[in-house]
């Protein structure tokens, strides 16, 4: 199943890192970013050990073109 979420944290990077790492805790693998938007897929809890996401898994994910351009 997946699960796409609005946030904006502008320069913020930390509450960002945290609220990510919140939901990896819930069972949701980050999947795509955009500005605003964020795709998460959910998957098992043991899939995400150590569940870390920081601000480098988003621009890798941007890199590897996974990302969404949000107007």
């Amino acid at each position: 199943m997946s699960r796409t979420c609005y946030r904006f944290f502008g320069c913020f990077l930390t509450l960002q890192e945290n609220w990510l790492n919140k939901m990896a805790a819930q069972g949701y693998r980050l999947a795509a970013a955009g500005k605003l938007a964020y795709q998460f897929e959910s998957c098992e809890l043991a899939a995400l050990v150590p569940a870390t996401i920081c601000q480098s898994t988003l621009e890798k994910l941007k890199k590897e073109g996974r990302s969404r351009e949000d107007g």
